[in-house]
């Protein structure tokens, strides 16, 4: 949950550092 607050609450930029994260969590999600 941290992740995914994280990744809204930062920047695209930010973002890119947990494509990997981001992906797992979109497809969790």
């Amino acid at each position: 949950m941290i992740i995914s607050n994280y990744a809204e609450t930062t920047p695209r930029p930010t973002g890119l550092t947990l494509r990997p994260f981001e992906a797992i969590w979109w497809l969790q999600g």
